[in-house]
């Protein structure tokens, strides 16, 4: 997220929510963040366990009306930002939208059986 390519004026903002990782999910989010962009990223816990309660902690604490999420097996293009921002802006009438996913393997996938 931190490569985004964001339009100028436009605000926003990466919640990192640490709902009981056992991998040091906020220091590493923390250490990994450039440092210029440490207005954009904040970090916090959410103790009651599951991705309801983790993404409500987002709703919670997001500052702005439009709210993306990505997941921590996601990767976004460097114009996430700006392409669901414009969407939403033209679109009035549309309160959710999804995006086109691709399975990309770090490692060689499994075998299928």
């Amino acid at each position: 997220m931190s490569e985004q390519v964001v339009k100028s004026g436009l605000a926003w903002e990466v919640i990192v929510v640490d709902n009981g990782s056992s991998d040091n999910t906020a220091a590493y989010a923390k250490k990994i963040w450039p440092s210029s962009l440490s207005d954009h990223l904040r970090v916090v816990t959410e103790h009651k366990p599951g991705l309801a309660y983790a993404r409500q902690r987002g709703f919670e604490e997001a500052k702005n009306e439009v709210v993306s999420f990505i997941d921590d097996d996601n990767w976004v293009c460097p114009e996430w930002i700006n392409l669901v921002s414009d969407l939403m802006e033209r679109r009035p009438d549309v309160g959710a939208l999804g995006g086109f996913c691709e399975a990309v393997f770090e490692e060689k996938p499994p075998e299928m059986v």
